[in-house]
């Protein structure tokens, strides 16, 4: 199943690694915040954004928490690679309403995997 993926990490090598595990969804990478805000606002419509918590021109989970109390883009999942303690990740993803969070270091499949399983999940709607 084909989906759009935003991700938006500072380091280039790692925007390649990503790019190329997820290769059978559309996925655009931005190197700053500012960039991928602006392409949302123009109407960028991702079905899934994974991002590094702690960018350069947004440290600390600013962007974070700029899209998950953002009304116009609160719905679209995130998933968040980080480092640090992973207390203090599990406990700020919580509070941002993030689907997934990954340590760094991670695993590739890990994230993949997961992606694949959220997408598989809102395809098949709620369960009650």
């Amino acid at each position: 199943m084909h989906k759009e993926i935003l991700i938006i990490n500072h380091n280039k090598p790692m925007l390649n690694l990503l790019r190329k595990a997820l290769n059978g969804h559309s996925v655009e990478v931005h190197t700053d915040g500012q960039a991928a805000m602006k392409r949302l606002e123009e109407g960028l419509s991702p079905d899934l954004i994974i991002l590094d918590a702690d960018l350069p021109d947004q440290p600390d989970w600013q962007l974070v928490e700029r899209l998950s109390h953002h009304q116009e883009f609160s719905s679209i999942p995130l998933m968040v690679l980080s480092d640090g303690c992973e207390e203090e990740i599990r406990t700020r993803s919580i509070a941002n309403r993030v689907m997934d969070y990954f340590p760094k270091p991670f695993n590739m499949a890990s994230v993949v995997r997961s992606v694949e399983n959220m997408f598989f999940s809102f395809a098949m709607g709620p369960v009650y």
